[in-house]
Formats: structure tokens, sequence, C-alpha cells
């Protein structure tokens, strides 16, 4: 992250804990820490990150437990479903995707609670958002540029190219210092920020990846497995 960003969210920290009457040499000094953060020094593998698990067949499993596929869309309706309390946040983002917003937003909180991951695609025309779209989770890959720093970038994977696109606010960084590093990556970097998007990740944290989110519902795999063996078992035995 660069140091403009850095100062960008500890701004929004500060104002959100403090509101807008903190004083301006505490501001400084947040400020300070944020251009002053190092890079943590543990080092990292470069290159593309291999996911945890198959993100398809995570995606297919809502399709074989009907709790399961009913837990999921229970939260994804509690997540985006409601929509927005202010009608022009709403009517705004419409004007992003032909289909509308919450398609889009409810997609992407399907993707999270199923497999941890959800990602939205954000397209820029002269650095005014034009447009936002949905990116199924297995086509995304993280891509590390640096084994010190740690930063990164995406790759998308459709059926014939890999896409470069940029985290959420740096496409001037890999425009600029990153040029370089990224060209050796097996894919073209465009030449205009235009032709670059950018992604939102929305990821559930967890310790069994640094790159991905993984779901809360795995240990349960087990037990679901379980479930659909029985089933199956019955299936068979009053088939015959």
């Amino acid at each position: 992250m660069s140091n403009e960003n850095r100062i960008a969210v500890a701004t929004r920290v500060e104002k959100s804990l403090f509101g807008e009457t903190l004083e301006k040499a505490t501001l400084a000094e947040i400020r300070k820490v944020a251009e002053d953060i190092e890079p943590s020094r543990q080092g990292v593998n470069t290159g593309h990150r291999r996911h945890p698990f198959d993100m398809r067949k995570v995606a297919d499993f809502k399709t074989i437990n009907t709790h399961h596929s009913s837990c999921l869309e229970s939260k994804r309706d509690a997540t985006t479903g409601l929509g927005f309390v202010n009608d022009a946040t709403t009517d705004a983002l419409d004007e992003l995707n032909p289909e509308g917003c919450l398609p889009i937003l409810n997609t992407a909180a399907d993707n999270y609670w199923g497999s941890g991951n959800g990602y939205l695609e954000v397209v820029r025309r002269g650095g005014v958002i034009k447009g936002l779209y949905e990116i199924p989770p297995h086509q995304v890959k993280v891509y590390v540029e640096s084994d010190l720093t740690k930063d990164y970038h995406y790759r998308v994977l459709g059926e014939k190219t890999e896409k470069i696109m940029a985290r959420f606010g740096e496409t001037q960084r890999l425009l600029g210092e990153s040029r370089n590093v990224i060209s050796t990556g097996g894919a073209t970097l465009p030449e205009s920020a235009d032709e670059i998007s950018e992604i939102i990740h929305f990821k559930r944290p967890s310790t069994l990846s640094r790159w991905y989110g993984v779901p809360d519902w795995l240990s349960a795999v087990p037990c679901v497995e379980l479930v659909r063996a029985e089933l199956q078992h019955n299936y068979d035995f009053f088939n015959n």
C-alpha cells in the first residue's frame, strides 16, 4: 500500500473514531505514523498464490445440501438483500451496471459466504468509476510482486487470456514502480490507467491463508458428506 493510501486510510479511521473536532496536532501525528510504516521483513514467495482449496468445488457444494444452501442464502440476504437505507446510494450504484447494483452485490455476498471471497471489478474512465461487476472467485488469483514488501495485484484467469487488475486504488502504483516486475509475470500490463480494472476483495480472514478468505463452514463438510452418503444409500436400497 502506498503512503498516500495509508494516509487516506488513517484519515478515515481517525474521523470515524474522533469525529471532525480532532485537533490538528493529533491529525499530524497520526499521518506521520502512517508515513513511517515499514514493510514486514518476513519474506514471501513471489508469483501466483494458489487457492487454499478448490473454489469450483466449494461453489458446487451449495447444490448438494439443502440446509447448507439455505444457510448461505440467509446470510447473503442479511448482508445485501435488504438494500440501502439511502435511495440515492442505490440510484448511483444502479448506473454502474446494466442489471442494477443489487444483483451484483448479492452475487458477491453469496460468493463471500460460500467461499470466503467476494470480488467486485471497478472500471474507471478518466479516473471516474463507470462500471461495477462481479467476478467468480475461481477466476481470481493473487500475484505477489515482491518477496519483501508483499505488494501484490490480481490476475483474472479468463478462458483465453490472463488479465492484470489492480487492488482498489493502486492503478498508478502498477503503472509506476511495479511495471518491470509485473511485465515478467506472463501477462501484459496495459499502458493506460483506463485499461486497468481494479478489484475490491471482500475476504473472510483465516490463519489458513494469507491471501484468500476461508468460509466458516468448511469444518462441517464431513458431516454433510455423511448425510449425503446416507441419502444415497437409502435411494439405492429403495430403487432396487
